[in-house]
């Protein structure tokens, strides 16, 4: 079975990944002319993100790039002393495995990991999309695929060509697939900005939407509504936190400046212990991925044949919805 992915970031990258892996023959493309290194900006991997990114053998890789920032320092209008927060305490607090890397070194590690048997085709677009499975390019001879996924962020060229233009940072679709086409990441579910989560969401998705796929044999009747089935839940709950996260890290009035600073001093502060209770209490995307689960989706050995430098025992439990 064929499968065509649109976007050659985080998301599409670990969705080709694991669909190899699964057995499927994977094509990735990529408007741009090679990866994306524009410098982009830090992104968090909370604990189910992590599992996933060590059952890919890449975690060491991962850790190796982390920006290791540690320290915080809030300069506020009219205050003498800057306020000076220890970040180390309040990502330990915030999830029992966290890492912060640049999100082009992390695009660039999934890339590693899946180009070995994934074909990459970068410099190109998808133009059309027909019902039968026929997509052209904007460079390229068509093509025809089983299936296809749009995984090119927040302004999908795929979710555009198939469900029309979207205009909120914040999608709201009842539904991410329509036929031969599903949606992953922020092409279908962006929780917004100001999350920090959202990049731990499009990892379970592609690791979701790959396992739904291999358990159904490639239906698409079958394993669409089983993948959104499962991301339901963390979706609806990443959207909520999203309002709440937009309001209290971007705060808009000094009162509500001082407040932001002064509880991460407090946090900073505090020892290890109640640190992490008050930082559970008042953050609700700490505990809302630190807590997501998904199904075990580990490859047959028959799908993954013989890969040497890749971890063969996928055994290990990611937790049951």
């Amino acid at each position: 079975m064929r499968i065509l992915v649109s976007g050659a970031g985080i998301a599409g990258s670990i969705l080709a990944y694991w669909l190899a892996r699964h057995g499927f023959a994977v094509t990735v493309v990529e408007r741009t002319s090679a990866l994306r290194r524009a410098g982009g900006h830090a992104v968090d991997l909370f604990r189910p993100a992590v599992d996933v990114s060590e059952r890919m053998g890449v975690l060491p890789r991962i850790e190796e790039r982390a920006t290791g920032t540690t320290r915080m320092t809030v300069y506020r209008e009219g205050a003498r002393c800057p306020v000076r927060a220890d970040l180390s305490r309040i990502f330990g607090a915030a999830s029992e495995r966290h890492v912060e890397i640049m999100r082009d070194d992390l695009s660039e590690i999934y890339h590693d990991a899946a180009c070995g048997d994934v074909e990459y085709v970068f410099g190109d677009s998808i133009t059309a999309i027909s019902s039968a499975g026929e997509v052209s390019f904007e460079n390229t001879s068509p093509r025809r695929f089983d299936l296809v996924v749009g995984a090119d962020g927040l302004h999908s060229n795929v979710r555009r060509l198939v469900f029309g233009e979207e205009c909120i940072t914040q999608l709201r679709m009842d539904t991410w697939s329509r036929g031969r086409v599903t949606l992953v990441g922020d092409a279908g579910y962006s929780p917004g900005p100001v999350v920090g989560g959202s990049t731990t969401l499009a990892v379970i998705g592609a690791y979701v939407l790959a396992g739904e796929l291999a358990r159904t044999g490639g239906d698409p009747e079958r394993a669409f509504p089983a993948y959104e089935r499962a991301m339901a839940g963390h979706v609806r709950d990443s959207r909520a936190v999203a309002l709440s996260a937009a309001k209290t890290l971007v705060p808009t009035s000094r009162l509500g400046v001082r407040g932001l600073a002064e509880g991460a001093r407090l946090i900073s502060a505090l020892p290890a212990g109640p640190s992490r209770a008050l930082l559970r209490m008042t953050t609700k995307s700490a505990r809302l991925y630190n807590s997501a689960t998904v199904d075990d989706y580990a490859p047959s050995p028959a799908a993954t044949g013989d890969r040497a430098g890749q971890p063969d025992d996928l055994s290990g439990d990611l937790g049951r919805q």
